[in-house]
């Protein structure tokens, strides 16, 4: 958990060797460059008050928003500061914007007064930004000092940003109708740009493709809820839920269609024709709608990679027919939290390993695992997290052969839903298995090991992908998954230690100096310096150091 800082504090650490370890401790990962910019601030607090103040966080984030460079809480109010080297008119405009883009954010904490400014550190200039007219305004230090007094009692020491849980600022559209309505929710300036993009484009077609949990089904529902198209046609290839429907009657331009009833409708009367979860399509669906791309903006929202669940259904004709600059990447997850998809995609390639600030023990408590050596011992596990709120998820199943769920067929009691039933949804919690109808394969990526008609590795990645802040998983009948699973992304497996490159320096008293730099499974440098004597022993994973005798 971040630590707030004081003035004071950083003044007394900025510059001296101790720095780099005080921000750790702090667990502030930030740049040198932000250092001096906080540093040239608290001098002119100081010096010009000499007074100190508390509570201050550096860059505070939330993934799907521009970082937020200094900010301090009260009870009561909100103090954001943004740096800049120079302010022109071109940056003042930057600034304005980002910050419009983070008011939803700033205001979900309901304080009674929220301070925005900017800092530019050459000049030593500031400027406060008016809510009400959304502009710039010139400011000064006694300001910013003014703000900060007033507002000096009842400091929060927790950074209420860094600290928020994905479902306060996103939503699941279809789930979550009156908060979609009413526009709570934010989206990056990725998915505002591709908007913006698709509205102002020319009839034709146009793609918008990512991994679970880069926000496609908010995007194509965010689109369509735009005042600039007439009439439009909402195909989605997953089972049409209630929500849909009340979404219909909000949205008088909008219709909501199932993939299957696609030559219903006169596609001609159309200006815009949405298909999310596209990579479902068939050929003939897609060429279907690919004739009219002369009379509408065909918009196909896919996931070319873990979504596509049946033989019979294609993502890949989508990519030869969409032209390069109509087509859209969304790269970050913005829907579950980062441990959740570092589990995730790790599971499904061994070999991906998560980003450096993925702490280890916070992924295993966010990951609740279990072993079963069958699915009738699994149940009361199931039952348990079902008590505590957990949805479960199964796979679709298959109604010609044999599949994985029907092991658990007159087990579980009410219907459950399945893969294709929250296809484009999210949930709070999620507890879903997997067993030996999945393998991996000899490069540690996940393959199909079953006869099922459904790509029963990709359910899997869909149900495990669906979690915003607990993720429980049943391993049944599957070994090799489960310790595959421990002793890699768990990193229970402590075999790396004797394979590291190890240098020997001996010194003139007799002595050896050990240097062993180990580029860890978080991608973070350690270099360890050791002295012992000559004789080293080994017992397979482990170096012994003795003294000589």
């Amino acid at each position: 958990m971040k630590k707030s800082l004081t003035l004071k504090e950083f003044l007394s650490i900025y510059g001296k060797n101790i720095l780099k370890k005080s921000l750790e401790y702090h667990e502030l990962d930030i740049k040198e460059r932000e250092c001096q910019n906080f540093a040239t601030f608290g001098r002119l607090i100081i010096d010009t008050y000499h007074e100190d103040f508390t509570g201050f966080f550096l860059d505070s984030e939330i993934g799907i928003l521009p970082d937020f460079d200094l900010i301090r809480y009260t009870k009561n109010s909100i103090f954001y500061m943004d740096f800049k080297d120079k302010a022109d008119n071109s940056t003042l405009d930057k600034v304005k914007n980002k910050f419009i883009k983070q008011l939803p954010v700033l205001h979900s904490f309901n304080k009674e007064n929220v301070f925005i400014c900017l800092f530019e550190v050459e000049d030593l200039k500031f400027y406060v930004f008016d809510e009400t007219g959304n502009k710039m305004v010139d400011s000064t230090l006694e300001d910013i000092y003014n703000f900060l007094k007033n507002y000096n009692s009842d400091i929060l020491n927790n950074d209420l940003i860094s600290d928020m849980k994905p479902k306060q600022y996103l939503i699941d559209p279809v789930r979550e109708f009156d908060k979609f309505i009413n526009n709570q929710y934010v989206l990056s300036s990725c998915q505002n740009s591709i908007v913006n993009s698709i509205a102002n484009g020319n009839h034709g077609l146009y793609g918008v493709y990512g991994s679970g949990g880069t926000g496609k089904t908010l995007l194509a529902l965010h689109l369509v809820k735009q005042d600039r198209f007439k009439k439009v046609a909402f195909f989605f290839t997953g089972n049409l839920r209630e929500g849909h429907r009340e979404l219909e009657e909000a949205l008088d331009n909008v219709k909501f269609f199932r993939i299957k009833d696609l030559f219903v409708p006169s596609l001609d009367e159309y200006d815009l024709i949405v298909v999310d979860e596209a990579q479902r399509l068939k050929s003939s669906q897609i060429k279907t709608l690919d004739r009219q791309k002369n009379n509408s903006k065909v918009v196909f929202f896919y996931d070319s990679v873990h979504q596509i669940l049946s033989s019979q259904e294609n993502g890949q004709l989508l990519n030869s027919l969409i032209d390069n600059h109509n087509l859209f990447k969304l790269e970050k997850n913005v829907r579950s939290n980062a441990y959740i998809s570092a589990f995730v995609e790790e599971v499904f390639n061994l070999r991906k390993k998560p980003n450096k600030k993925i702490d280890i023990y916070r992924l295993r408590d966010t990951i609740d695992l279990k072993y079963f050596e069958n699915k009738q011992d699994a149940v009361t596990w199931i039952k348990e997290c079902q008590s505590k709120g957990y949805s479960l998820l199964l796979p679709t199943g298959d109604n010609r052969n044999i599949a994985s769920v029907d092991g658990f067929s007159g087990l579980l009691g009410a219907e459950n839903p399945n893969t294709h039933a929250i296809i484009g949804s999210e949930l709070d919690k999620v507890v879903t298995y997997v067993d030996e109808c999945i393998k991996y394969d000899a490069n540690g990526i996940i393959i199909k090991n079953s006869s099922e008609y459904y790509y029963i590795d990709n359910e899997f990645y869909i149900n495990l992908s669906r979690a915003r802040e607990k993720l429980a998983l049943a391993i049944i009948n599957n070994p090799d998954m489960y310790e595959a699973i421990l002793n890699v992304v768990f990193e229970l497996d402590n075999r790396n230690i004797h394979e590291l490159p190890i240098t020997l320096e001996s010194s003139s008293d007799g002595e050896y100096t050990l240097r062993i730099t180990q580029k860890d499974l978080n991608d973070m440098q350690a270099d360890v310096t050791t002295k012992f004597t000559k004789e080293i022993s080994k017992d397979g994973r482990t170096l012994t150091f003795k003294k000589s005798i």
